[in-house]
């Protein structure tokens, strides 16, 4: 019929419509005649009784309009990025829009009726994306985030969510700084009713008892090396003293600190970590006080003790552990991951397998390394 490119068709009872970018035609006695045309991109075609619904979009400005079959605007309905616009012969319209999570006005599957429109979604989170939560007196927090296998951010807009008494809270925006996204941790702390989210490229934000927002980024955070003004928290933990600690990844320190009171330090740098970028990722606080902490790039596993001496780093003592007998017996250098048991032990797990720190008290003096743990399944298989 036509040599032209059509990204839509649709039809109704009695006429055919084809789009391109910008125009709607009427098929009709095999010509495709020009009815109108829109100034933004049409992302959407859908004939329905007599006429047809319209959805266009750009960078998240969008529009619906009905048309009749003769092109002439008879209805429209708020979007911004939608999929598909339907009308039925009882009046209600039916909407689909794929909208950025924090445009929640706009983003979901909608009803209107009789003027009003209702959100039709199921109760659950706002993505299937998760990659940290906190559990805390029936209470749960999601973080949305994630860090490729390569280390690099997925620019996750999805934030975090809450999940109490059977309902679910989206958090849709941090801040006016678009840096933020990518929340890869997510803690509560139980005593002051803080919850931190640590952002892999923003820094850090704070949901206060009465749900305003604090973010902690420049001037707070060391930078990230490859990109100065963006600041990758890859861990966070909370001490008996309320102090939140956070692991930084590829920055000048591997730890900061918050105290309750709001004052940022840091720790002293480590300089045989200085290959990844004094990077480090999952944290532990021991039952010592003691902070541990993977590094990245089989750099093994970080104790550090800071002596009960945040504000001072000269009296501070680490040692990393490694593969082998005297180097502290993991059995790998590429650590994977790593938490504390509730007789104080911690486990390190590494592509390998399990090793466990039996006597985490004594490692930072040399007279404790890991020892491997074997991991049997049903029947010693």
């Amino acid at each position: 019929m036509s040599d032209s490119s059509f990204t839509k068709l649709s039809a109704n009872a009695n006429h055919i419509f084809a789009a391109n970018a910008h125009e709607v035609f009427r098929i009709e006695n095999s010509q495709a005649s020009p009815l109108l045309s829109s100034s933004l991109p049409i992302v959407s075609l859908n004939a329905c009784l007599d006429g047809f619904w319209l959805g266009s979009n750009e960078e998240d400005d969008g529009r619906g309009y009905f048309y009749s079959n003769d092109g002439i605007k008879k209805d429209s309905i708020d979007c911004r990025t939608p999929t598909k616009i339907l009308s039925l012969a009882d009046g209600t319209v039916w909407l689909g829009d794929k909208s950025l999570y924090f445009f929640k006005e706009s983003r979901g599957f909608w009803k209107r009726e009789a003027g009003q429109r209702q959100l039709l979604v199921p109760i659950g989170p706002v993505t299937l994306s998760s990659y940290d939560i906190s559990v805390h007196n029936k209470e749960l927090w999601v973080a949305h985030g994630g860090i490729s296998s390569s280390n690099q951010a997925l620019n996750n807009r999805a934030f975090f969510s809450r999940y109490v008494e059977k309902d679910w809270y989206h958090f849709p925006w941090i801040s006016n700084n678009v840096w933020f996204k990518d929340i890869v941790r997510i803690l509560k702390n139980p005593i002051s009713g803080k919850v931190y989210a640590g952002s892999f490229s923003g820094g850090l934000v704070v949901v206060n008892p009465d749900f305003s927002i604090e973010t902690y980024g420049d001037g707070y955070l060391p930078d990230w090396f490859s990109n100065p003004g963006l600041h990758n928290v890859s861990g966070l933990a909370l001490d008996p003293q309320g102090n939140l600690w956070m692991t930084n990844y590829s920055g000048n320190y591997e730890l900061s600190v918050m105290t309750p009171n709001g004052q940022f330090y840091h720790s002293r740098d480590i300089p045989e970590n200085s290959s990844t970028e004094h990077s480090a990722k999952d944290l532990v606080i021991d039952d010592y006080g003691q902070k541990w902490f993977i590094s990245p790039a089989n750099g093994g596993v970080i104790v550090y003790d800071d002596n009960g001496t945040i504000d001072n780093t000269f009296d501070d003592r680490y040692r990393i552990l490694k593969m082998g007998e005297g180097h502290g017996g993991l059995l790998s250098n590429a650590s994977t991951s790593i938490a504390k048991d509730k007789d104080g032990s911690i486990w390190i797990g590494t592509d390998e397998g399990i090793s466990i720190v039996y006597c985490p008290r004594d490692v930072i003096n040399g007279s404790c390394e890991a020892s491997p743990k074997v991991v049997e399944g049903d029947n010693g298989i």
